[in-house]
């Protein structure tokens, strides 16, 4: 996984499968984390049995190596007090494994 880009809608990550076998998630459920000092703050307003049912199923690509999308963060779904300039982590189960990117947000 890896930062896109922030903007009015939240916080866009691509998801990449390198071994191009497809993958599936909860299209809408994530942690988002921002570093304060040692620790992390958790930013996002989501609880495990959030947003059950929104599924997506992203299939192997022909003719790829890779099979690709993104994900939002929406903003809807994160403290807006929390969210500041800094370094954060975004963490999604895909396909049943946990899975952290992080990076440095300007606000």
């Amino acid at each position: 996984m890896s930062f896109v880009r922030y903007d009015k809608v939240g916080i866009w990550i691509e998801i990449r499968d390198n071994d191009n076998i497809g993958m599936h998630f909860n299209e809408g459920w994530f942690v988002l984390e921002r570093q304060d000092g040692s620790e992390w703050v958790k930013v996002s307003t989501l609880d495990e049995n959030s947003l059950v049912g929104q599924y997506a199923e992203v299939p192997p690509r022909e003719n790829a190596d890779y099979a690709k999308c993104n994900t939002i963060a929406r903003t809807r779904y994160l403290d807006q007090s929390k969210l500041v300039s800094g370094h954060y982590r975004f963490t999604k189960i895909i396909s049943g494994r946990e899975f952290q990117c992080e990076f440095d947000l300007e606000i």
